[in-house]
């Protein structure tokens, strides 16, 4: 996910937490292949409770 969060940043919804990092772990290797580590962007794991939070910042 970019820094700035908005729904095109959005890498999925998933039902369950191990999902959620599996894709993660994916989305990490790809942005190790195409971005430079000092640029790169941060991959995280909101709950829904939390996604409200985020968009509000």
């Amino acid at each position: 996910m970019d820094t700035i969060l908005s729904p095109e940043n959005l890498i999925g919804a998933f039902l369950t937490e191990t999902e959620a990092q599996d894709c993660a772990k994916k989305q990490e290797k790809i942005l190790e292949q195409t971005q430079d580590e000092s640029l790169r962007d941060r991959v995280w794991i909101a709950s829904p409770e939390n996604i409200f939070h985020l968009e509000t910042e």
